[in-house]
C-alpha cells in the first residue's frame, strides 16, 4: 500500500498533485467518487473508453499524466457504473515531475458531472 492510497475493502484511492481527492480503483477500473467509470488500468497507466492514453499511477500514489504518452492508444472500453462513495480528505500538494502534468478528468466526464450536480 503506499502512503498516499487509502485502501478500504480491496478499493485504492488516489489524488491529483495538488491532492485533491479524485478516483479510486476497484480491480482494474478508476471511478469517481460519483461511480462513473472514468479508465481502466493497463498495469499503472490508465486509458479512456477510446482507447487513449489518460495518465498514470506516479511513484508517489497520484495520478499525472506524462506528456510524452499523449498520443499512446490501447483498445477501448466499455464504462460501467459503480457505487458513489464519500472521497477521503485532500492531501498536501506535491510537485509535478518535469515532463508531466496534473491528471485531468477526460471532458465529456466533467461536463456530465457538473450536469448532474445542478439542482
Amino acid at each position: 500500500m503506499s502512503v498516499h492510497s487509502h485502501v478500504s475493502s480491496e478499493i485504492d484511492w488516489f489524488w491529483t498533485c495538488a491532492g485533491q481527492a479524485l478516483a479510486y480503483r476497484v480491480v482494474d477500473a478508476l471511478f469517481s467518487c460519483e461511480g462513473k467509470q472514468i479508465g481502466h488500468f493497463r498495469g499503472d497507466e490508465i486509458y479512456d473508453r477510446q482507447g487513449n492514453y489518460l495518465g498514470e499511477v506516479a511513484r508517489t500514489g497520484r495520478l499525472v499524466t506524462q506528456l510524452h504518452k499523449l498520443r499512446w492508444r490501447q483498445s477501448g472500453f466499455f464504462p460501467v457504473k459503480a457505487q458513489p462513495l464519500s472521497p477521503p480528505p485532500d492531501v498536501t500538494a506535491e510537485k509535478i515531475a518535469v515532463g508531466c502534468r496534473d491528471f485531468r478528468l477526460p471532458g465529456s466526464l466533467t461536463k456530465g458531472w457538473q450536469a448532474e450536480r445542478l439542482p
